[in-house]
């Protein structure tokens, strides 16, 4: 009787997992973009029905300023923005859902 449980049991398990899986939002592609942190801190914290903290493709847009074709561009200091510090989490909160799960 004990193994009889065991199988009914893993074969109900299994068409959970099934029945989560289709209600599954991590593979979207999410855009960042400039001015846009809040956006995109919205979307990182909706929750996938199937996984927990959703695992998504980032899309990340810098804007950067066209310099004269003729001249040889200078190495410029870019300073961390909003944008780059709410994809910082984003990372560190993946890594973080990856290693518990």
């Amino acid at each position: 009787m004990g193994q009889n449980f065991e199988k009914r049991l893993r074969n109900i398990e299994q068409k959970l997992a099934k029945m989560r899986e289709k209600d599954c939002n991590c593979g979207a592609l999410v855009l960042l973009t400039p001015g846009g942190a809040e956006e995109f801190r919205a979307e990182m914290n909706r929750i996938c029905p199937a996984h927990g903290f959703r695992d998504f493709q980032v899309m990340h847009i810098v804007i950067d300023e066209p310099y004269p074709p003729t001249e040889f561009p200078t190495a410029q200091v870019i300073e961390p923005t909003e944008e780059d510090a709410v994809l910082e989490e984003y990372l560190r909160r993946l890594a973080e859902a990856k290693r518990t799960a």
